[in-house]
């Protein structure tokens, strides 16, 4: 049998190259005019120049750097974006909240908390990502960063902070639903949180980028005022993005 298919994909190609070369044959091709060649010249330099301008948005693989210091590394398009969004995240704790930030990738978090406001946090980050949590241990190691899962970690903080963790999936669960996987998540930040949580996801009123989770802001609330009794929204800062805060009533 895989003779047989490999002799007829041999025939088929045999019979589309023959049809290539009888199509030019019946079809040749005209000389490009001298105002189609100039054009081509132009647009081939315009397409070089523009490579060139976009060059220092490529990262190079040869940068170990790129990990440690970028706010590419996660999962922000620049500097400036990453401190504004910290800068929503920090108007819902105070400088004497202890802090447990889930999904924490560097622990950036505290180096802006401690160079915005000149006022260190008690700051513990987990992360399941080594290599994000070797890079911020490179660049920060007096910040306290877990490699660890959030599911099975056991410390607690006044407040547990989530920023843009839940945009992907990382785990590799195939069977249990974002849905779940987010309530999950909830489940084990209210456990651990003394005071409050806030945790920040992508909103689905806007067009996100391919592969992005995005969230309902009203379903959201419903699910939490139900599930643990006073909660609220925050969407005014984008239309992008949306804070969940919900408090410990014990």
């Amino acid at each position: 049998m895989i003779r047989r298919i490999k002799k007829l994909l041999k025939m088929n190609k045999e019979k589309t190259d023959l049809q290539v070369e009888a199509y030019n044959e019946n079809n040749p091709l005209e000389e490009p005019t001298n105002e189609e060649v100039f054009e081509a010249q132009i647009q081939s330099r315009e397409e070089a120049e523009l490579a060139a301008d976009n060059i220092d948005n490529v990262p190079d693989p040869e940068d170990t750097t790129f990990l440690e210091t970028s706010a590419e590394a996660v999962g922000f398009e620049n500097r400036e974006s990453q401190w504004d969004t910290y800068r929503v995240m920090s108007q819902y704790i105070t400088p004497e909240d202890s802090i447990l930030d889930f999904g924490c990738g560097r622990g950036d978090f505290r180096s802006f908390y401690l160079s915005e406001f000149e006022t260190d946090l008690t700051y513990t980050g987990i992360d399941f990502n080594p290599q994000l949590i070797d890079a911020g241990k490179k660049v920060n190691p007096e910040t306290n960063i877990i490699h660890t899962d959030w599911k099975v970690y056991e410390g607690e903080a006044d407040w547990c902070i989530s920023i843009g963790s839940h945009d992907v999936r990382y785990d590799a669960d195939s069977v249990m639903s974002d849905l779940d996987y987010l309530k999950n998540t909830i489940k084990k930040m209210y456990q651990s949180c003394n005071s409050g949580l806030a945790i920040m996801l992508a909103s689905d009123t806007l067009q996100q980028d391919d592969g992005i989770i995005t969230w309902s802001a009203p379903d959201a609330l419903d699910y939490a005022l139900k599930e643990f009794g006073t909660a609220s929204i925050d969407h005014s800062y984008s239309d992008a993005l949306f804070t969940l805060i919900i408090y410990k009533n014990d």
